[in-house]
């Protein structure tokens, strides 16, 4: 969940987009310290002063932000860094922060038209790349986790694997503009 942007936060409670204890994953009422490493690290104030408002917007969530492009005339929205590995026609649209997850290269997360979602990672060191490297997914405009992909095969050589989410409706926050957080668990 991502904290809200605006408004009132507090260190605990029970509101998820209020409490800064359920976003780290603590309970609603575990003592909480503004200084700590966990409070410090998702407020990305390293020292210094810290303020509640030092939250909004963030999310403790591991994942990453994709600034949108698009390609095939509008039917690919999202972004494709179109490496050879990634076997993408159209050439290379929006981008990826970071470029990376779980130590491989992110080199696709789009729609496919309007019911098909993919997230594809390349391996640096062209070995294989195990499915568990993404279990579970929450993509913004659709209401919580998508759980684990439809299709999760090698592609392209083994240094490639292709996530596919299928008989989606694509969220209007999709448009081939702005940035997206898109939250990936690992089974690590």
């Amino acid at each position: 969940m991502t904290l809200a942007a605006s408004g009132t936060m507090s260190m605990g409670g029970s509101t998820s987009t209020r409490s800064i204890n359920l976003e780290l994953g603590l309970s609603a009422t575990a003592t909480a310290t503004m200084g700590s490493a966990a409070f410090r690290t998702l407020a990305d104030v390293s020292s210094g002063a810290i303020s509640l408002s030092n939250f909004y917007g963030k999310s403790d969530a591991t994942g990453f932000t994709v600034t949108q492009g698009s390609a095939g005339n509008g039917t690919l929205l999202g972004m494709s860094i179109a490496s050879t590995s990634s076997n993408q026609p159209y050439g290379a649209f929006g981008s990826a922060t970071p470029t990376t997850f779980g130590g491989h290269t992110i080199t696709d997360c789009y729609w496919d038209g309007d019911d098909e979602f993919y997230i594809c990672l390349a391996s640096p060191n062209a070995s294989p790349i195990s499915s568990n490297t993404i279990t579970d997914v929450i993509i913004p405009g659709i209401s919580g986790s998508i759980g684990t992909a439809d299709d999760n095969g090698q592609q392209v050589g083994s240094n490639f694997k292709r996530w596919g989410w299928y008989e989606l409706t694509r969220p209007s926050v999709w448009d081939g503009s702005g940035d997206l957080f898109v939250a990936v668990t690992d089974a690590s």
